[in-house]
């Protein structure tokens, strides 16, 4: 008994230290929508090989691969944590935090390729090219013809690779310790707005496609930059203590992916910036509340 008035006593005169100075603690947890921006929704071979800087000709491609769709990657995730308040004025406060955040995300993308040379007639038959149908793949450069309803693109004439690619699941599963810091207006009664800059880091990254599944840690950029701006409304609760609901924006200023990429095999090792093949971004909408219990 002794114990449990000592500690009620230390938590009443914390929260009247705090309430003196302007500092405030209090446990928030937000659920939302996570997904990526900065994507174009057809990747090509070309494309990155342009973009590391090698001619295509030099490989001896007669066919551009693509890959479609990745600019969909999203799914829920969450986080949880402490946030902190300094409220320097009635008015105006910074609010930093800490804070562990999930985000598990997840698309189907699409395979295929682009053909070079005409089409030769109605039939779909074309040169340079034909389809597998025992091995399930292009052969692009042997003759005769391939399936006419295999492509159908109204600006890209394209195949859509089949078997093992079809219907396969992409899916990210990330773990971010996340450190905002909020500039926090509030002009009238209980409605608030925060903005501020938030630094993410990588704690884990799970990449799983199809049934085979792999640590993708040294091909993320261990951390990110960007930005939140939120509102909400603060319910005061008496004694120091509230209740707040709040819808916040977030929004990635720098890649997921690593720009440092180690590639070796048995003869030499190479170093590519991931961000040239691809350079996806954070964007985040989440739904939080907070309980300021001091």
């Amino acid at each position: 008994m002794n114990f449990v008035k000592t500690t009620a006593a230390a938590c009443l005169l914390a929260s009247a230290v705090f309430a003196e100075t302007g500092f405030h603690m209090g446990a928030r947890f937000a659920g939302g929508y996570s997904t990526i921006w900065n994507v174009d929704n057809k990747i090509s071979s070309n494309d990155i090989l342009q973009s590391l800087s090698i001619p295509a000709e030099e490989l001896g491609i007669g066919a551009e691969v693509y890959v479609k769709d990745l600019d969909k990657l999203g799914g829920m995730g969450l986080s949880f944590g402490l946030s902190f308040l300094y409220q320097a004025t009635e008015s105006f406060g910074i609010q930093p935090e800490l804070l562990f955040s999930y985000r598990a995300r997840s698309t189907k993308p699409v395979f295929g390729a682009e053909m070079s040379g005409n089409t030769s007639n109605g039939s779909g038959s074309r040169n340079n090219s034909y389809y597998d149908d025992e091995d399930d793949y292009y052969d692009y450069y042997g003759g005769g013809s391939y399936r006419s309803n295999s492509y159908g693109d109204d600006d890209d004439m394209f195949a859509e690779l089949s078997g093992a690619f079809t219907g396969a699941e992409v899916e990210v599963d990330q773990w971010y310790l996340e450190i905002p810091v909020l500039f926090r207006l509030q002009p009238a009664g209980g409605l608030f707005l925060n903005l501020g800059p938030v630094l993410g880091i990588n704690l884990s990254t799970d990449v799983s496609y199809s049934i085979a599944s792999t640590e993708a840690d040294d091909y993320v950029s261990s951390v990110v930059f960007g930005l939140i701006g939120g509102l909400g409304y603060s319910f005061d609760l008496g004694n120091g203590q509230k209740v707040e609901l709040d819808f916040r924006f977030q929004m990635g200023l720098t890649s997921i992916i690593s720009d440092e990429i180690e590639y070796s095999d048995s003869e030499e090792s190479i170093s590519i910036d991931g961000t040239k093949l691809v350079d996806p971004k954070d964007m985040i909408l989440s739904l939080g509340i907070s309980y300021w219990f001091l």
